[in-house]
Formats: C-alpha cells, structure tokens, sequence
C-alpha cells in the first residue's frame, strides 16, 4: 500500500497510553506486536540466529491493542 500510514511491526511496544487521544488525533489506532510467553525458548532462538519468523507459533504469540471509539 504505497503512501499508506499503517505500520505492522512486531517491535511495537505494546504500551497502551499510546491510544490517548493526544496520539489518536495522529493517526495511532492500535499497537501490534509480540508477546512472549515462553522467554527462554524465545531466547534461545533468537541465540541460534533466528528472528520473529522462528519464534512465532514457538514461544511467543501476535498480540494487538486497539483503540475501542464504541462508547
């Protein structure tokens, strides 16, 4: 999508004042990125030369944050 704002990276930190409004007039609708839940498997992965690729699915999972204007 060329010209397109949206970025879906897994290194988005998953910090949610980043949904303030403040942020919203900008453009920020939700945060991806990654959780890990099994760090050493994650860490070990990532020791042997693999990257998000290796570890999703094995260690770590997609996550999102998004902002919620039903209210």
């Amino acid at each position: 999508m060329q010209g397109s704002r949206r970025h879906h990276r897994p290194s988005t930190p998953l910090w949610p004042k980043l949904l303030l409004p403040s942020r919203r007039s900008r453009g920020v609708d939700g945060l991806f990125g990654v959780k890990v839940c099994d760090p050493e498997l994650v860490c070990q992965i990532i020791s042997e030369g693999g990257g998000t690729r290796s570890f999703l699915g094995n260690g770590a999972a997609k996550a999102a944050l998004v902002y919620d204007n039903s209210s």
